[in-house]
């Protein structure tokens, strides 16, 4: 055999070991592909903890939220010093009473107070229990308390429905737009320093705004601290 025929010989050789390697590889692939578990497009977990830089928890998702250290409003040891202007007297215990679980998406600072809620039901407010369970939106200001929300507030058993935004100012309630299962309807502005509440929209019989209405009637209803109230109709 020339040497010419020899290297020629060599390089065939070669060129089967290639082959045979990507035949080898190729068949890995089919066979792992062929006894691996369909992949599935939908992702079922409990809860996702979603950290920032810091590593602090800052997003929490689940059905409740997960429980995570960070958060103040639920951790016993923290909540009384960071929220120590609620409980003037030194007690706690209507914090205990309060429902602090989500079922959607709950949104923290980097000092751990609740910022934003989304949720069916989102959290009681800190400052007390809701009427009833309240399915939509919260936003909370840089001390974790609620200041805005939308949604719907729903109890068959108090007979309870109702959808409203609301607006809150640093001492109460500010703003409210609604449309209650009585009938109410409209816009609610209150003055919480003189006492004062004014509603303007749509006011039945036996209204949650008023405790005067014996029919249904449009206008502008003012309501002093002491329960006065002066009704101004519509003008057409």
């Amino acid at each position: 055999m020339t040497a010419a025929e020899t290297k020629k010989l060599q390089a065939s050789v070669r060129n089967l070991k290639l082959a045979v390697i990507a035949l080898a590889c190729m068949l890995t692939v089919l066979l792992a592909g062929g006894f691996a578990a369909p992949q599935d497009d939908v992702i079922r977990t409990k809860g996702i903890v979603i950290e920032d830089s810091e590593g602090r928890a800052r997003i929490l998702i689940g059905a409740p939220a997960p429980t995570v250290a960070e958060r103040l409003r639920t951790d016993p040891a923290r909540h009384k010093d960071a929220f120590a202007w609620l409980y003037p007297d030194g007690d706690v215990t209507p914090a205990s009473r309060l429902n602090n679980d989500t079922f959607g998406i709950l949104i923290l600072d980097e000092k751990g107070h609740d910022r934003v809620a989304l949720g069916a039901p989102v959290p009681d407010p800190l400052n007390g229990r809701r009427i009833g369970p309240a399915y939509g939106l919260s936003v909370h200001d840089d001390d974790g308390i609620e200041r805005a929300g939308f949604g719907q507030i729903k109890d068959k058993a108090k007979g309870l429905d109702r959808v409203a935004i609301g607006l809150d100012g640093w001492d109460g309630e500010g703003v409210i737009i609604l449309v209650d299962a009585d009938g109410t309807a409209g816009l609610v502005a209150n003055d919480n320093k003189q006492g004062k509440r004014m509603f303007t929209g749509v006011i039945p019989a036996k209204s949650i705004v008023s405790q005067e209405a014996t029919e249904r009637r449009m206008g502008t209803l003012l309501t002093t601290q002491d329960g006065d109230e002066t009704y101004r109709p519509a003008t057409e």
